[in-house]
């Protein structure tokens, strides 16, 4: 499949043979301005009906030579009773450079778009594809307790959407990971590619350039999604840790901490789920109080410690933020990929995740035997960067995850 992709790259000239409801519905899926494919119009063995013309793309008869220049590319979208005749008639009139539209297609269609891959697959079942490029001052930490904490049958591909970091690449070289870039800063899209070119994965963890992994915060995730599956009364959307610097994990690490009302004396009323107007999400102090600035949270790697015992789930029922989770690329291909518009598409992803999993019925796991952090929200950033400075021991692996069997 991704052979046809790359060759469809390459054309010169495409045209889409068949002007019913298949070719108009390929027609408007690879117009898309994110493939740059070279697409002229539709071909047609005869005119059936008076329209020249199709949202702005014109209609031609096969016998019209005069419009297929070297290096074209038909694409036959018709139906399957009709696809034999087409192929014989394409042949008779010389025309070899022709592919089949299957559907299939549909689900890695997103690898027509422009991308590099430094590929180091080796064809694990598990993989963790990070979302990165814009963060730099994070990636030391980042990638220092991922190296730490990722389990060897697990592999991982770090992408940079819009944008080629060449540290990202040497990073990805020097642990031997995968390096995914591409042209158009586009979010969804990029996810779409990295799924579409890992088909052997069954687990995919989804994490943030902002996120601080801890030990066992990957296995413990798997083995709780699985004894849900398995025990529970639950269809399983995705699952993901408790995180402090989120809508719904602070409340729940606050409880259990017994310092609810610590935190509300100081910002107020906690109220659950993500808001971008909630303090949780947008005052600096919050994400401070919960990274241990005041020694009230327990520093990180102590956090995940405490919690680590737990064996315990909850059930996330409000939207929650996608920084870290863990899913099976079932879901993703049943809502048909995430939305691309070419335009970054910031939080589309999550957005349709949370919705296909309310409309569907599928549980929003979240795993209180670990927790991992989340750096900050967009308007809390500037001020943890200056704590990330000053404080570089908060942030830090701490010796008790190390030793820790």
């Amino acid at each position: 499949m991704l052979d046809v992709f790359r060759e469809l790259r390459k054309a010169k000239h495409v045209w889409i043979y068949g002007a019913g409801e298949i070719g108009k519905k390929t027609l408007k899926l690879l117009s898309m301005k994110i493939f740059h494919l070279p697409l002229e119009g539709i071909v047609v063995s005869q005119y059936l009906d008076e329209k020249r013309e199709i949202d702005g793309y014109v209609i031609k008869e096969l016998k019209d030579s005069t419009f297929f220049a070297e290096g074209t590319i038909f694409i036959i979208a018709v139906s399957s009773k009709y696809q034999t005749d087409i192929i014989e008639t394409l042949l008779s009139e010389g025309y070899e450079n022709y592919i089949v539209w299957e559907y299939e297609f549909l689900k890695r269609i997103w690898c027509l778009a422009d991308f590099q891959f430094e590929n180091r697959q080796k064809g694990l079942k598990k993989l963790c594809y990070v979302l990165s490029g814009y963060k730099e001052f994070l990636w030391d930490s980042i990638f220092e307790r991922l190296v730490r904490f990722i389990p060897e049958d697990l592999e991982v591909c770090i992408l940079s959407s819009g944008v080629k970091s060449n540290k990202l690449s040497k990073i990805a070289e020097k642990n031997g990971w995968s390096y995914l870039y591409t042209s158009i800063n586009d979010i969804t899209l990029i996810q779409n590619i990295v799924i579409s070119i890992f088909p052997d994965a069954e687990w995919i963890y989804k994490m943030d350039e902002d996120i601080f992994v801890t030990r066992n915060c990957f296995e413990n995730m798997l083995r709780t999604y699985q004894r849900i599956e398995a025990q529970e009364p639950y269809h399983i959307g995705f699952i993901a840790p408790l995180i402090p610097v989120n809508g719904y994990g602070y409340i729940h690490i606050l409880n259990y901490l017994k310092k609810l009302n610590v935190y509300e004396k100081k910002f107020g009323r906690a109220i659950c789920g993500g808001n971008f107007e909630s303090m949780i999400e947008k005052e600096s102090k919050t994400a401070e109080f919960m990274w241990g600035e005041n020694a009230e949270v327990p520093v990180l790697d102590e956090l995940n410690h405490i919690f680590s015992k737990n064996q315990v789930y909850s059930v996330c029922g409000v939207r929650f933020s996608i920084g870290f989770i863990l899913f099976k690329p079932k879901i993703w291909e049943d809502m048909g990929g995430f939305t691309v518009s070419g335009d970054k598409d910031l939080g589309v992803d999550e957005i349709e995740l949370c919705q296909y999993c309310i409309i569907r019925s599928l549980a929003m796991i979240i795993a209180e035997n670990s927790v991992v952090g989340h750096f900050s929200f967009g308007k809390q950033t500037e001020g943890m960067k200056k704590l990330y400075h000053e404080h570089p021991d908060l942030f830090q692996i701490r010796q008790v995850e190390i030793c820790e069997k």
